[in-house]
């Protein structure tokens, strides 16, 4: 009889091995990351900023725990992971976005095992990294300083009831009864051998114990169409769209939640995305993870990319080449953006469709100049205010503006940009940087035959169902014409005066 249990939905084995053994399956590639999915990417940053304060810090934690430390490494074994994918992918359709997740996991993972790999690592890769890995290959000499510390702290070593009590040392000067001491120091591993891999990716966030996840560090871990489309994009090397790496290395200021080792990269691009569905820079899990609405964010995702691919193509970029930022903040990539997106809307009297933009370069340089004039205080000393903490940028001006991406705030942007473009397109026109598409009119035969043809208002969701004989009948676009929708009948539908101005444009 089988005694009384809760049963888990994944499950881990606790024991214990000594640092030196965990060290050497590390190195030799037993143990392997996976970050696409089932890591973070590694806080190289937050390890070595004060000459390596974190990472001496948890030697010293490690050294002075004595034989038994509690410091624990949570892995998982690589075989259980891809039978347990091989097993759920069975029974998902073809179009469920998990199936393609899992297939891409799959793929990576036997790469990986075919490398040696035994045993992929969940939390610990930091610690393991940059504190003992380069402590066992004397790239880290460990000491805690008066300037790290209240107080230097020493490690107490016990060799024939003899104390050692060395402030700072490296591996390779210990004696060898040192060495052995160190190598001998257990840690906790756990050992994760059942489960689903839903379950592990939660058991990643809850009990990882380096930096703490942000909010979208989590979200992008989740298995949704958005976040395959970003990770394959950006989490393997230069991913399978490399414009986005290229571009994303040439922008300055990122820190904080959009540096690279916190997926900044990937953060930037779901806020572009959600920008193009719905003009709001500032994410909406539920918005952008909601599965209902993948079309949709999809289509968003691929204008995204032909926007970088746009920038990317331009040689005059020089992209390749030194180390300067292109974009000197992130907040200069976004509103480059909303100028081609309102380029493409027809909101300034012309539409100007991505590959009707022939010297991008040409463009930005202008939108460069404009920035940087908005900046000058001397020049342009409309735009700023003196207080009593020194000169401010005054509300409602170009500069207060990029502070904040508040829906009221980014149209202040757009209503400033748009001003922007105006000034400038006959300019762009004229110079062959830009080409643009006149609406053209719809014919009266069109007209008729559209509405000869409609049974029902496009938008009788937002006003009075439509009868073609009585009511006041036009014609408006499916896709609106500045998105690239054509004036042909295919494109075009009928519906009422009434409907067509309440609804939401």
């Amino acid at each position: 009889m089988q005694a009384n249990h809760i049963q888990a939905t994944s499950g881990f084995s606790p024991q214990t091995i000594p640092l030196i053994e965990l060290y050497q399956k590390y190195v030799s590639k037993e143990i392997q990351t996976y970050a696409v999915w089932l890591q973070r990417l590694k806080q190289e940053s937050k390890w070595s900023k004060n000459d390596w304060f974190k990472a001496r810090s948890y030697l010293y934690r490690l050294f002075s725990s004595g034989k038994e430390s509690k410091s624990t490494f949570t892995v998982v074994k690589i075989e259980l992971l891809i039978a347990r994918l091989q097993d759920t992918v069975e029974f998902l359709s073809p179009e469920e976005v998990k199936g393609n997740i899992f297939k891409m996991m799959i793929d990576d993972l036997e790469k990986l095992r075919q490398d040696g790999c035994k045993l992929i690592l969940l939390d610990g890769q930091n610690r393991l990294e940059y504190a003992i890995k380069k402590f066992f290959e004397n790239e880290l000499q460990f000491y805690l300083s008066h300037k790290m510390n209240k107080k230097p702290k020493s490690i107490n070593f016990c060799i024939q009831e003899k104390f050692y009590t060395p402030q700072s040392f490296s591996y390779k000067d210990l004696t060898s009864e040192q060495k052995n001491l160190i190598d001998d120091i257990q840690v906790i591993f756990a050992v994760g051998n059942e489960g689903e891999i839903d379950e592990f990716i939660e058991d990643l966030i809850d009990d990882n114990s380096g930096e703490s996840w942000n909010d979208f560090e989590r979200a992008i871990t989740s298995l949704r169409t958005i976040t395959y489309l970003v990770n394959l994009s950006l989490s393997k090397g230069e991913g399978n769209v490399p414009e986005f790496a290229q571009v994303f290395k040439r922008v300055g200021k990122l820190s904080g939640d959009y540096h690279y080792e916190k997926k900044g990269f990937n953060k930037i691009l779901c806020e572009l995305i959600q920008y193009d569905y719905n003009g709001n820079l500032k994410l909406d899990y539920e918005i952008i993870l909601d599965e209902t609405k993948r079309d949709k964010i999809t289509k968003s995702y691929e204008n995204v990319k032909e926007f970088f691919k746009l920038l990317a193509k331009d040689g005059t970029f020089n992209w390749s080449k030194g180390t300067t930022n292109v974009f000197h903040s992130k907040e200069m990539l976004r509103n480059f953006f909303m100028i081609i997106k309102i380029l493409n809307s027809g909101a300034v009297g012309y539409t100007v469709p991505m590959d009707k933009i022939f010297l991008v370069n040409e463009l930005y340089k202008d939108f460069e100049r404009f920035d940087l004039f908005k900046r000058d205080r001397v020049k342009n000393k409309k735009e700023y205010m003196k207080v009593s903490e020194g000169v401010v940028p005054t509300p409602n001006t170009w500069i207060w503006a990029q502070k904040d991406i508040r829906p009221e705030v980014l149209e202040l942007r757009k209503t400033i940009l748009v001003t922007f473009i105006s000034e400038n397109i006959d300019k762009w026109i004229a110079k062959n940087v830009i080409k643009r598409l006149d609406r053209g009119e719809v014919t009266e035969s069109i007209k008729r035959k559209v509405v000869l043809d409609s049974n029902e208002d496009i938008y009788s969701g937002f006003g009075q169902s439509l009868n073609k004989y009585v009511d006041d009948v036009s014609v408006d676009h499916l896709e609106q014409f500045g998105r690239g929708g054509s004036n042909g009948p295919e494109n075009l539908g009928s519906t009422t005066a009434y409907s067509n101005s309440a609804r939401v444009k």
